[in-house]
């Protein structure tokens, strides 16, 4: 019960994460070069992208877990 309850803990921290990032893309983007004319184009490109790796993540980790607790449940 207790590798679920982290699992779910972890799972719900990730996904705060990501609505942060989706909300606000500008403030959690850390960007190397200086805002100039196309830096909008560059937050524009990238969020999405960060977007989808994390829910991509996410899934990954789900599934990890999940399997992870079938094996300890069943051994």
């Amino acid at each position: 019960m207790l590798a679920l309850s982290i699992a779910f803990a972890n799972t719900r921290r990730i996904s705060r994460f990501l609505v942060t990032v989706s909300r606000k893309p500008a403030r959690c983007l850390i960007l190397s070069r200086k805002p100039t004319s196309i830096w909008w184009i560059a937050v524009v490109i990238n969020w999405p992208i960060l977007f989808v790796l994390g829910l991509f993540l996410i899934v990954v980790i789900c599934l990890l877990r999940w399997i992870i607790l079938v094996i300890s449940i069943t051994l």
